[in-house]
């Protein structure tokens, strides 16, 4: 499993599609590598704006404990990332739907995140661009 990134510069936006084989057992350190060039790449501003399509894992099948490794993955990136953006994640499957749901309900009791699950990638898009609520 790994990370396709595209810049959509007039919106100042990151997407992260996610592609491959959750089991693959590379997984950790291809996304680390992955992340981390999308945050050294030119066009990567800390204000930015990301939308996460995972539709194509199957996140149900994914162990709890590759869930942990890629939270603390993405936490150590947490500074070369900053703070003040939007995080939209997007799936189509019910049940990872739900999941995606319970688990930014308990980032958001952690930390100070703007983070949404959507259903489509339009509605996603539609909301980072959206003016942050006061």
């Amino acid at each position: 499993m790994s990370l396709e990134i595209e810049f959509m510069e007039p919106q100042a936006l990151l997407i992260m599609r996610v592609v491959g084989d959750a089991s693959d057992p590379a997984i950790i350190q291809n996304v680390a590598d992955d992340y981390g060039r999308a945050l050294q790449d030119p066009r990567f501003k800390q204000s930015m704006n990301v939308v996460w399509d995972i539709g194509n894992v199957h996140l149900v099948a994914v162990s709890v404990s590759l869930i942990r490794q890629l939270s603390v993955l993405l936490r150590g990136f947490s500074q070369q990332r900053g703070v003040n953006y939007r995080a939209a994640l997007v799936t189509n499957r019910g049940a990872d739907y739900q999941l995606l749901r319970i688990y930014t309900s308990i980032l958001k009791l952690i930390g100070q995140l703007q983070i949404k699950v959507f259903r489509s990638m339009e509605d996603a898009i539609d909301w980072t661009q959206q003016a942050p609520s006061q």
